[in-house]
């Protein structure tokens, strides 16, 4: 990655863009504890990058830093998305365990009906906003 941004930066293309999501999570455990904190913007900012850090689990914010980047002709654009692994499920959300692993199908079940309740619950508050 190191040499990548560095020599993106040197041939100066003006419609590079690249989204990187920043979990803090690897395969044996938090990021922070394994090998220190990350500063992944400031490295991209260090070879030359624009840089826009967003919570990357925001559709705003996503289609904001999109619509941005589409039109920045100032050098190579980094879209670092700060994200937390396994969102959405309760038993998996944050939790180094399920960096690389499989649920098993109780598991599996268990998540599908957490994503089900989620997307029911977001119909109705969309359908409720749609009638007001």
């Amino acid at each position: 990655v190191t040499t990548g941004n560095s020599m993106t930066h040197f041939l100066s293309p003006t419609s590079v863009t690249i989204k990187r999501a920043n979990q803090d999570i690897q395969l044996d455990g938090f990021t922070e504890a394994i090998s220190g904190v990350q500063h992944t913007a400031e490295k991209f900012k260090a070879f030359g990058w624009n840089t826009l850090e967003i919570i990357g689990h925001s559709i705003p914010e996503i289609s904001a830093a999109l619509d941005i980047t589409s039109n920045c002709q100032l050098g190579p654009t980094a879209i670092i998305a700060n994200t937390v692994k396994g969102k959405g499920v309760s038993f998996m959300e944050n939790n180094p365990k399920w960096h690389g692993a499989y649920p098993s199908e109780e598991e599996f079940a268990q998540a599908f009906t957490e994503f089900n309740e989620k997307i029911n619950h977001l119909s109705q508050l969309s359908e409720e906003i749609s009638h007001e």
